[in-house]
């Protein structure tokens, strides 16, 4: 593993694992993971993202759970190392990346014929969450996923975020506009 500011991330496996009061967490994690060996992911459907648009549904089950297992399986493989959380791991971080966005359609603003431009590089908060998880996954066990899936998120980051945040202002208006926020 990498040198990440010092953090020698062996040791602090073994503390996690021999420490008592962090089995009912490992243990919520690994039966998170176990359930994500399971999941059926639906295929992004632009229909599906639009929905918002005309009946209010958010979408944010199936764009949460694809997150939040990813998350599980980064650390069950982080504690285990057992291949089948890695497996699922990288399918599921393939999918998140395939998304059409990051940002959640309520975000995207479509009721005002946003360009493609702003679309894929609006940066919302969840769109820079993603960008967050997929780094500590990347941090947490670079030299473990394929060299194919850090080199793709590093190219979406930059494309989503890195890229956006540096060429475009539209995102930044979100600090003056009237929002719950």
């Amino acid at each position: 593993m990498r040198d990440y500011y010092g953090i020698d991330f062996k040791t602090q496996k073994e503390k996690i694992l021999n420490c008592k009061a962090y089995k009912p967490l490992i243990n919520q994690i690994v039966s998170r993971a176990d359930k994500a060996l399971e999941t059926q992911y639906n295929i992004d459907k632009i229909s599906k993202y639009m929905e918002y648009y005309t009946t209010g549904h958010r979408r944010d089950e199936e764009y949460f759970n694809r997150r939040n297992n990813a998350m599980a399986l980064a650390i069950a493989y982080y504690l285990f190392e057992d291949e089948k959380y890695l497996k699922e791991l990288v399918d599921v971080i393939h999918i998140i990346c395939n998304e059409f966005t990051w940002c959640i359609p309520a975000h995207n603003h479509f009721e005002e014929n946003p360009t493609m431009d702003l679309i894929i590089h609006r940066i919302d908060l969840f769109q820079a969450e993603t960008a967050r998880a997929l780094t500590e996954i990347c941090v947490l066990l670079h030299d473990k996923l394929p060299y194919y899936m850090n080199e793709r998120i590093e190219y979406e980051l930059r494309r989503r975020i890195f890229t956006a945040y540096k060429t475009y202002t539209y995102f930044h208006t979100a600090e003056s506009q009237l929002n719950n926020w």
